[in-house]
């Protein structure tokens, strides 16, 4: 019977969750991909174990926050952005210059929030057109 990557996913948080030590973590490891490569889905690694960080980090009530910006963020804007979001915020930033200004934020891959520059100039210019 093949599964899919999400019940794999489910099937490594639910393990992890129960796992006190590197030696066991290691173990489990070493396990899902020998399965993985004899079940020929080694490929949906990096989906599966993405999967199952998010459904651990969902059950302890974080959520995963991507900040992308034209510049770097200042140590203020930094700790405004962790305030606004809560404590429980696992926050990544990128730089991406060709946003021009702004910044845009990417909440648990499902929620956008898109206040660059970049945007604003494309709804003036598909608003004159």
């Amino acid at each position: 019977m093949k599964y899919t990557p999400a019940q794999y996913a489910a099937a490594l948080a639910a393990v992890l969750k129960k796992t006190k030590t590197a030696s066991d973590r290691k173990n489990i490891a070493a396990r899902l991909f020998r399965c993985l490569s004899e079940t020929r889905m080694l490929k949906q690694i990096d989906r599966i174990v993405h999967e199952a960080d998010r459904i651990m980090r969902r059950e302890k009530g974080g959520v995963a926050v991507a900040i992308e910006s034209a510049a770097p963020l200042s140590g203020a804007r930094r700790r405004e952005v962790g305030r606004a979001l809560g404590a429980k915020a696992v926050i990544t930033e990128a730089v991406n210059p060709r946003l021009l200004a702004g910044m845009r934020i990417i909440i648990d891959e499902e929620t956008l929030i898109d206040a660059t520059a970049q945007r604003r100039l494309q709804l003036l210019f598909s608003k004159n057109t």
